[in-house]
């Protein structure tokens, strides 16, 4: 039987800093594995994130997941934020979108 969860792995390995977990949020369904509290500069999260259905008979799973940048010369007021938004219905294709502070958004194709 499949276990209805959405699965996220958060890739830094590009990154030129560290990312520090601000807030999580399940809109649908419940975080079994939560983000971790910080995915350092040049590396993979190393944990995949997992996010599990309310129930068989709901529509999927849906959160939000925001981390700041860690600049470490400026206060954490100042260190504009990365949010991550994804949404597994059952029904629909998967969806994810990453935007920053400065509202760029890139939605990359889900694999």
């Amino acid at each position: 039987m499949a276990d209805f969860s959405c699965y996220i792995d958060i890739d830094n390995t590009e990154g030129l800093y560290p990312l520090e977990l601000t807030k999580y949020e399940a809109t649908f369904g419940t975080f079994v594995v939560p983000p971790p509290e910080r995915i350092e500069a040049g590396i993979k999260c190393g944990t995949e994130i997992q996010l599990k259905d309310p129930t068989a008979v709901a529509g999927g799973s849906e959160g939000t997941i925001v981390y700041r940048l860690g600049y470490f010369d400026k206060d954490a007021d100042e260190c504009p934020n990365v949010n991550f938004w994804f949404r597994c219905p059952y029904s629909d294709d998967n969806s994810f979108t990453v935007s920053y502070d400065d509202k760029k958004t890139i939605s990359p194709t889900p694999m």
